[in-house]
């Protein structure tokens, strides 16, 4: 399977990123699905944030799925959303 078209601009622009593998596995025809734990609600979109009137977690959470959802399909892959509380993130807890 050749590349991609959008090999060579992810390789460039995002070159110590999770999706330049994510690529790479696609490139040779490997299903891909992505398992994302949490949205980033809490600092991940400083210009969402800082530019609307009534900024809130849940407005903030659809923005991120969507742009998640949109970069999985323009690479090919599935994903799926776990939606954990952003920071910090806690899985689960030991107790002695």
């Amino acid at each position: 399977m050749a590349p991609s078209s959008y090999s060579n601009h992810f390789y460039r622009k995002y070159s110590t990123e999770p999706v330049v593998t994510i690529i790479k596995h696609i490139d040779k025809s490997h299903m891909v699905h992505i398992i994302d734990l949490t949205f980033g609600e809490t600092g991940e979109l400083a210009q969402y944030w800082n530019s609307t009137a009534n900024p809130n977690v849940e407005d903030c959470k659809k923005i991120r799925r969507n742009e998640a959802e949109k970069a999985a399909a323009v690479m090919g892959a599935t994903i799926e959303f776990m939606d954990y509380d952003d920071y910090p993130l806690i899985i689960y807890s030991w107790k002695n």
